[in-house]
């Protein structure tokens, strides 16, 4: 009966060293790599709603169509990057344009202020009403800096029109990998959702 104790006691210390790893492995992970974010306004909609929460990857290389978040904005602060170092960039109504290149467009059947937007070979879905919609008129980004905007292009959310330099950039946003309405019901077709 002492061995059999003795083996049952063993196994409890085994499980709760395993436990205690995982435990520790993810709070590394997620002081280095990973990061949960929670979205709280709708200046990214229709890619990230109110109510999403995504997964960041911090220190990622940061390329043209990004979805990024800014380090120390509590809570987490995201926009695209449009504008890489050097890039021209103009917007009027609802057609953006890099380097005298324009950005194709495609209206959504669905909705009239969702279309979706192209630029070399990525795409994602835009809300823009030509009426409302931001204006940003020549602006050239400096080269230590990236130039954000919302997907959200209505004027309101102006705010998401700007400069950043690199290190303010804490990381990528992957997707989204949980979602709740506004009365706390899970958004279902939003789960594990990508941003891109």
């Amino acid at each position: 009966m002492n061995a059999m104790s003795s083996r049952t006691s063993s196994r409890a210390y085994l499980y709760w060293a395993i436990i205690l790893a995982v435990i520790l492995g993810a709070w590394a992970l997620r002081l280095t790599v990973i990061t949960p974010l929670r979205v709280i306004s709708s200046q990214m909609s229709p890619t990230l709603l109110s109510g999403d929460f995504a997964l960041g990857w911090k220190n990622m290389a940061i390329h043209r169509g990004d979805v990024v978040w800014l380090q120390s904005a509590e809570p987490a602060e995201m926009a695209r990057v449009i504008g890489l170092p050097g890039d021209f960039v103009e917007l009027t109504g609802c057609e953006l344009s890099i380097n005298g290149g324009k950005a194709r467009y495609q209206l959504s059947q669905d909705h009239p202020f969702i279309r979706r937007e192209t630029i070399g070979e990525k795409s994602w879905s835009i809300a823009c009403s030509p009426e409302n919609a931001l204006i940003l008129s020549g602006q050239r980004v400096p080269e230590d800096s990236y130039l954000l905007l919302p997907d959200a292009r209505i004027d309101g959310f102006a705010a998401g029109n700007q400069i950043v330099p690199q290190d303010k950039v804490a990381g990528r946003v992957l997707g989204v990998w949980f979602s709740l309405t506004p009365q706390k019901e899970v958004r279902f077709y939003r789960l594990f959702l990508s941003v891109y």
